[in-house]
This record gives C-alpha cells, sequence and structure tokens, in this order.
C-alpha cells in the first residue's frame, strides 16, 4: 500500500497554521490591570499633601510639638490608644508603693512676676494640652498641688516633685512615667530660664 505524500507548496500553509498555533500556546494571556478606586487615589494623594511639610527619618515622620499637642487636645487621645505600645503602657502602681526616700521638699518661694510668664508660657507652649491645673485628669498628669507631692511611678518607684525632677520631666519626659499615664511626651523646646518661669507658675498651683 502506497502512502500519499503531498507537494511541498501545498505543506507551506499546514506548517504555517501549526507554528502560529504553538506560538499562541508559548504566551500566557495577560490579565487586565484593575485601576485602583478613585477614593483610595484620594486618600493617598490626601495623605501625601498632609505630611508634605514635616520632616522624615528613619520611616518615620516627625511634626512640630505645638501640632502634635494640638492633635491630643483635638482628638481627646485617652490612655491605651496609638501613642504607646502595650509594652509600653503600664498599669497605675498599686497605692501601697513605697514611700519616697529622704524628706519631702520643703515650701516653694514663688515669685508672682515669674509665676505670671510662667503661667503664659504653659499657654504658648500648648502645656495645658495634656495637664490640667484644676485636678481633672488628661493625657498627662494634673499640676494642681504639683510641689512637694510623693509621685507613683509606672515601675512602682516614688519620689517626690521637687525642682530636679521638674525640670527632668521637661527636658527628658519619658525617663520618669507617673503610675497610670502613657509615656506621651515629647521634649518641650524651652530654655532653662523658661523651665524655671514654669516651675513658679506650677509650684503655685495649690
Amino acid at each position: 500500500m502506497r502512502s500519499a505524500r503531498l507537494p511541498l507548496p501545498a505543506l507551506a500553509p499546514l506548517a504555517a497554521l501549526t507554528l502560529a498555533g504553538l506560538a499562541g500556546c508559548a504566551q500566557p494571556s495577560t490579565p487586565p490591570v484593575t485601576p485602583p478606586p478613585a477614593e483610595l487615589v484620594q486618600a493617598q494623594q490626601t495623605a501625601q499633601s498632609r505630611l508634605a511639610g514635616y520632616q522624615k527619618a528613619e520611616g518615620k515622620v516627625t511634626i512640630p510639638i505645638e501640632r502634635s499637642m494640638a492633635l491630643i487636645a483635638e482628638q481627646g487621645i485617652e490612655y491605651g490608644d496609638t501613642l504607646t505600645s502595650p509594652k509600653e503602657a503600664k498599669a497605675a502602681p498599686s497605692a501601697a508603693a513605697a514611700a519616697p526616700a529622704g524628706d519631702a521638699p520643703g515650701p516653694f518661694a514663688v515669685d508672682a512676676a515669674k509665676a505670671e510668664q510662667g503661667k503664659a508660657l504653659f499657654t504658648s507652649k500648648t502645656c495645658s494640652a495634656c495637664h490640667s491645673v484644676d485636678g481633672s485628669k488628661l493625657v498627662g498628669p494634673s499640676l494642681k498641688g504639683f510641689w512637694g507631692r510623693a509621685v507613683v511611678l509606672a515601675d512602682g518607684k516614688s519620689l517626690w516633685a521637687d525642682a530636679a525632677y521638674f525640670t527632668e520631666s521637661v527636658k527628658a519626659p519619658t525617663a520618669k512615667i507617673s503610675g497610670g499615664y502613657p509615656p506621651a511626651m515629647p521634649p518641650l523646646p524651652v530654655s532653662d530660664a523658661e523651665i524655671d518661669l514654669l516651675l513658679h507658675y506650677v509650684a503655685s498651683l495649690k
């Protein structure tokens, strides 16, 4: 039995079809790219514009202290919010914490003129956003009756509220955290002379 042989010109169209089919199989289809929703794009653009004027370092955005304190005052951030991690946010120590070592500081001689200037600084530096002067609890402890009181810290230790503690709390706010409060205060941009004025005002709050 003889096998049929097709002439070469007749095989050309068949070979072309076969190659075209193989080429189509070798190229996988690419799914269409779906653009992000317009709402998402708008939200990203808004966030970027709000952060445009702030400094960036190590993947974090640093905003001015006045703006951060204003946000705290506006939004009413409470203890345990995103200002601090659960590891840092420690519960208030027991009332049975050991009494501070040494004697309580003597009465503070308040200079009325300095206290008045310190009061103005207390407002202009947005201290009032986190610290009340009437005993009410805000983000930070109230400064009413600050001078000479026993302060129980988050680690269970205690100390007397004096000039050294006040100065350290302004310059390095997270060095000693009051029990029951988050480490939310940034270092306050004030001079030593301004700290003295603030101390006279705070010491006058009975």
